[in-house]
């Protein structure tokens, strides 16, 4: 079954323009880009892309739908697409490919069990998520740097308004992109809506100024992500500080680390074992003993 699986990879970006040939199925995600099949030839669109096959090939795509290449370790939406991906092509599948699929989701079902659950959250967005209460009626970000885009794409679910001020607001229309729900403002207009809101502050303004231009005690909750923050405190009552999160991050990612590990050699031990399970003997059992 596996000698003939074949495994083509490539990091980065849907690639929904992809084009493969009849007998090539393309699995793409917001990181990543796979094709699978079972042809022995390889096309020129994939001449690009890592090659992988038989028992590697495997080993590679249960390590993948484990979570193992994600940036939040044993993280389950990427397991969601590929469940999604075997429903959509796995009834025109040649029915080796269907026993390979099979086999994968079954496996990453023990793996996961095993080793994967309840790992905790390491990136300012997963644990951000998991702090905010569940009766926000919105969220404001006083910022728009590179840390507001790695906390944004955590929310896309969510169902209030989530609202960014910025200096320049034309600069970050980007952001957009990543959740329909973003508001963009100038930094200035940050007063007026404060109640039951989330202040998340991820810009470099003083304490004193965040307090002269809104009424701070009206939020809900304030995540503090400035730098400075333990030097130039912001009086809440409900503060969470950028230190107070790396803290909690860092432990997180010791447990995942441990985690990662045994559970890669899991990965490693079972596409092993599918392997030898199938692999010819000319000689029958008998020729297990032939070497002894």
């Amino acid at each position: 079954m596996l000698a003939e699986f074949r495994l083509y990879h490539k990091a980065g970006g849907n690639h929904q323009d992809l084009k493969v040939p009849e007998g090539f199925w393309h699995f793409g995600t917001c990181m990543r880009s796979i094709v699978v099949s079972l042809e022995d030839h390889i096309p020129n669109s994939l001449k690009s892309y890592d090659f992988y096959r038989g028992e590697s090939a495997y080993r590679f795509l249960l390590e993948v739908i484990c979570g193992m290449h994600s940036p939040l370790i044993g993280e389950t939406e990427i397991l969601g697409q590929f469940k999604n991906f075997h429903r959509e092509y796995g009834k025109v599948w040649p029915s080796l490919l269907q026993e390979i699929f099979q086999a994968l989701n079954a496996d990453a079902k023990q793996v996961r069990q095993k080793h994967l659950q309840n790992i905790g959250c390491h990136s300012y967005g997963s644990l951000l998520r998991k702090t905010l209460a569940a009766d926000i009626k919105a969220m404001h970000f006083l910022g728009a740097g590179q840390l507001v885009e790695e906390i944004l794409p955590w929310f896309k679910k969510a169902q209030f308004p989530m609202s960014i001020f910025t200096r320049d607001p034309e600069k970050h229309r980007n952001l957009k992109t990543l959740d329909e729900k973003v508001h963009l403002h100038p930094i200035t207009d940050i007063a007026g809506e404060e109640k039951g809101a989330v202040l998340v502050v991820a810009a470099p303004v003083s304490a004193q100024w965040i307090q002269s231009q809104c009424q701070l005690q009206d939020y809900a909750q304030v995540i503090d992500l400035r730098g400075d923050c333990q030097q130039d405190p912001l009086p809440h009552h409900n503060l969470k500080t950028l230190h107070q999160m790396f803290h909690k991050i860092e432990k997180q990612k010791e447990k995942a680390v441990e985690v990662k590990s045994s559970a890669q050699q899991m990965i490693i031990d079972t596409a092993n074992q599918r392997y030898l399970m199938e692999k010819p003997r000319p000689f029958g059992w008998e020729d297990l003993w032939a070497c002894s």
